[in-house]
C-alpha cells in the first residue's frame, strides 16, 4: 500500500519493525494492544518540523494502545496529532487510548464506517444493563 504513496506515508508496523514482539501483540485481539506511545511521539515531532509538507500515519489491522505515562506530574497524558497529520486507520485497526490519556487530532481521520477507538471496560460481573464510558478522551 505504502507505494500508492511518496515520502509522506508513514506505515505504523514499519516504525516498529525493529521489535520481533510488535506484530504478535497488534494482533493479539484479546490483549490491551501494541503500545504505540513512541511511534505517535516521532511522527508528532516529525510533523513540528515538516511544517509544509503533509504525513499521512497509517495504521493496519491490529489493536494499538496510547499509554498513560505515569512518569509524567501532570495527571493526564497527551498526544495532539498537528494540522499536517492524517491519521488513517484501516478497517480492523482499533486504537485504544488508556485511562488519563488525551489523543486531539488537529488534522483529518480517515477511516470506513467501521469502529476505530476501542477502550477497556469495567463492568462488574452480574450486572445487566451496566454503561461504561470511554477511558481516554
Amino acid at each position: 500500500m505504502s507505494d500508492d504513496f511518496g515520502n509522506e506515508f508513514f506505515n505504523l508496523m514499519d516504525l516498529i519493525r525493529s521489535d520481533p514482539m510488535a506484530l504478535a501483540l497488534a494482533r493479539d485481539t484479546t490483549g490491551p494492544g501494541l503500545d504505540v506511545s513512541s511511534q505517535f511521539n516521532y511522527v508528532i515531532g516529525l510533523a513540528g518540523r515538516l511544517v509544509q509538507n503533509g504525513i499521512i500515519l497509517y495504521l493496519p489491522p491490529g489493536r494499538y494502545r496510547l499509554p498513560h505515562n505515569t512518569a509524567e506530574p501532570n495527571p493526564r497524558t497527551r498526544y495532539e496529532l498537528p494540522e499536517n497529520v492524517q491519521l488513517y486507520l484501516c478497517q480492523g485497526a482499533l486504537l485504544r487510548p488508556e485511562l488519563n490519556v488525551d489523543l486531539i487530532i488537529r488534522g483529518s481521520l480517515r477511516a470506513g464506517k467501521y469502529q476505530v477507538f476501542g477502550y477497556e471496560r469495567d463492568v462488574p460481573s452480574g450486572i445487566a444493563g451496566v454503561t461504561t464510558a470511554p477511558q481516554g478522551r
